[in-house]
């Protein structure tokens, strides 16, 4: 009877072990479809990422073209802006241009209009106007303004800002006393007596180049028409990309015997080349007429700076120069974030009757 009641309870726990195993079962059933849905919808998310991850890639790829489109047509514009100003100031319509005639020059000073007072440096002076550069870009001066100018060797200087560039201030000059004009022109004699030498160099050297050509083109080594060749074709393969024209091969043959005697005229010469009216300098020194290296964009931008183009606001000004000569303050790029302050002189070759480009010959100020 004990055995009978025992297996009675037995059955009965297992009933109930049935019944919570069909429970549990059911439960994980159910776990089972909601992991599946979840799985789902993971999945689903999944995919939303991933289309999402690709729209945004494709709106990434679309964003980086229209910048570089942007920075391309603003580089562009700059361009033609800075090419525009300085074919108008070698015009013969542009009466300032046939005027003035601005030296290199490196004054400290200070410019003042309204409240603001911005200090740096006077580096091109003029009897009519002068180029000041900031020390900081953040210059907040707008052109037509009013300005002063305060050096210690000219005192207080009045006049008008008629341009403003990155770190650029050009000022014209009005209601000057006789003091402060001696006192410009006396700086001026001082500035054209120091550079003499330079400007001798480059008239002589300007003056070769103009009669190699011209020989060249009566022995017929080259056209009258070649000579002015402005079909400028990229080298297949270079970094920063070259150019030749029908011209290149000549100044390779006849430029390196006269701009490398005036770069050791003195160790103050640092640059000493032609160029063309639109900025093509076919014939580098010799230091830095190396073949380019493939791959090696770096070191070709360094040391392979023949066949390229040079159209900073110096480099137009020096290619246009109609000038019996032209001095200029520029600043150079030596690599490694080291830029030098330059004066340059510039003096127009002209070939047949022709202008054809300049003489480049810069030192260190």
């Amino acid at each position: 009877g004990g055995i009978s009641k025992t297996v009675r309870d037995i059955d009965g726990v297992s009933t109930a072990v049935q019944g919570a195993a069909e429970e549990q079962e059911g439960t994980l059933r159910e776990l089972s479809r909601s992991l599946q849905e979840a799985s789902t919808g993971v999945s689903a998310v999944a995919r939303s990422v991933t289309e999402i991850s690709t729209r945004s890639r494709d709106i990434e790829q679309a964003a980086s073209v229209v910048s570089e489109l942007v920075n391309g047509t603003n580089a562009r514009v700059s361009e033609l802006r800075a090419d525009l100003l300085v074919s108008l100031r070698q015009s013969s319509a542009s009466n300032r241009g046939l005027v003035e005639h601005r030296r290199p020059v490196l004054i400290p000073g200070e410019v003042r209009s309204r409240e603001l007072r911005i200090a740096g440096n006077v580096l091109d002076l003029s009897g009519s106007g002068l180029r000041f550069r900031a020390d900081s870009a953040d210059i907040g001066l707008v052109e037509g303004e009013a300005a002063t100018v305060e050096t210690r060797l000219f005192g207080t200087l009045t006049g008008t800002i008629v341009a403003i560039g990155k770190t650029s201030i050009h000022v014209q000059f009005h209601d000057l006393d006789a003091s402060s004009q001696s006192r410009i022109a006396s700086c001026l004699r001082q500035v054209d007596a120091e550079h003499r030498p330079f400007i001798d160099a480059a008239t002589a050297a300007a003056k070769k180049i103009e009669r190699a050509f011209e020989q060249a083109i009566e022995r017929r080594e080259v056209t009258h028409e070649q000579m002015f060749d402005s079909r400028y074709r990229p080298i297949v393969g270079t970094d920063p990309v070259q150019f030749e024209t029908a011209f290149t091969a000549l100044c390779d043959r006849v430029l390196p015997s006269i701009q490398e005697p005036v770069l050791k005229l003195d160790p103050r010469i640092v640059l000493s080349v032609a160029v063309d009216t639109n900025c093509y300098l076919p014939t580098h020194h010799m230091q830095l007429f190396q073949p380019q290296r493939p791959g090696d964009a770096a070191w070709n931008a360094a040391n392979s700076r023949n066949r390229r183009f040079f159209k900073d606001r110096a480099g137009l000004t020096a290619a246009r120069t109609t000038r019996e000569f032209l001095m200029q303050t520029c600043d150079r790029n030596m690599g490694g974030g080291k830029v030098v302050t330059l004066r340059e002189v510039d003096v127009p070759i002209v070939v047949v009757g022709r202008h054809w480009g300049a003489f480049r010959l810069a030192f260190k100020a």
